[in-house]
């Protein structure tokens, strides 16, 4: 039980602390500007998100790559690890088509990274976590900016 509320923890807590933290300016400085391509991506694909929104979108994304960079032994494959984030964001009460440009801008990203065609984790681990703390940046950017 306690494995399976790790993530849920993770994100809650994160979420405390950026929203503790978050400067009160209308736009990002140099210091949060995203510096890869697929964080400026979702930084853009959430400017009509709320602030509350991306910060729950980046403690998600931030959670769940740390949830597979501690080896999640029930995740062994890329489709397992979509059924595992699906079901994340459903118990965190999130809407797949709240903000249809975030999820065709996450779910581009995701095919970019040729994520949609089942692979071992074991093969991509280090990809995916990559690509989440990516998505995560650009959430983060997108909550700071407001």
């Amino acid at each position: 039980m306690a494995r399976k509320m790790f993530p849920i923890l993770l994100c809650l807590l994160l979420v405390g602390c950026l929203h503790q933290s978050a400067p009160t300016t209308n736009a990002p400085d140099d210091e949060t500007s995203p510096h890869s391509e697929e964080a400026k991506l979702i930084a853009s694909a959430l400017l009509s998100a709320s602030k509350d929104d991306c910060i729950l979108l980046y403690g998600a994304f931030t959670a769940f790559s740390t949830y597979i960079e501690n080896g999640h032994r029930d995740i062994d494959t890329t489709p397992k690890l979509f059924q595992v984030w699906r079901k994340m964001l459903e118990n965190l009460g999130w809407e797949k088509e709240k903000y249809a440009t975030f999820t065709d801008a996450v779910e581009n990203i995701l095919k970019g990274k040729g994520f949609e065609d089942p692979k071992k984790m074991s093969d991509v681990k280090n990809d995916v976590i990559d690509v989440f703390n990516k998505i995560a940046e650009g959430c983060k950017t997108a909550a700071l900016a407001k």
